[in-house]
C-alpha cells in the first residue's frame, strides 16, 4: 500500500461523507483512505473511488490489510486486475460479513 497524495478537501469530503468511521468494522481509529479500485489497477485519487479503512497503526483492527488480502487473493485467482464493481464487491461483501 503505497501512500499517494490527497489533498486535505478531498480527505474531509470522503471522511464526511462516511461518517469519519472505517466502511467495514465503523471503528474511528487510525483511518486511512482506501482506493476502492487500486491505483496499479487504474484507480483514481478521486472522492468517489476513496473509502476510510481503518488500519493497525494504533494496535487497532486492520480492515485496511484485510481489504488488500482479499483484493490480491482473487486478483491471483483469475490472474487479472479486476474491475471497479469487481473491487468494490469484495468491499461490500466484507462489509455484509462484518454488519449482517
Amino acid at each position: 500500500m503505497s501512500k499517494t497524495y490527497i489533498p486535505m478537501p478531498m480527505r474531509r469530503a470522503v471522511y464526511q461523507r462516511e461518517g469519519e468511521v472505517c466502511h467495514l468494522c465503523t471503528g474511528r481509529e487510525a483511518l486511512d483512505l482506501h482506493h476502492v479500485r487500486p491505483e496499479y489497477a487504474g484507480g483514481g485519487t478521486v472522492a468517489a473511488n476513496l473509502t476510510p479503512l481503518c488500519s493497525n497503526k494504533l494496535g487497532g483492527n486492520a480492515c485496511h490489510i484485510l481489504v488488500h488480502a482479499a483484493y490480491r487473493s482473487k486478483e491471483k485467482q483469475l490472474g487479472r486486475a479486476l474491475s471497479f464493481a469487481e473491487y468494490a464487491s469484495i468491499v461490500a461483501k466484507l462489509a455484509e460479513v462484518m454488519h449482517p
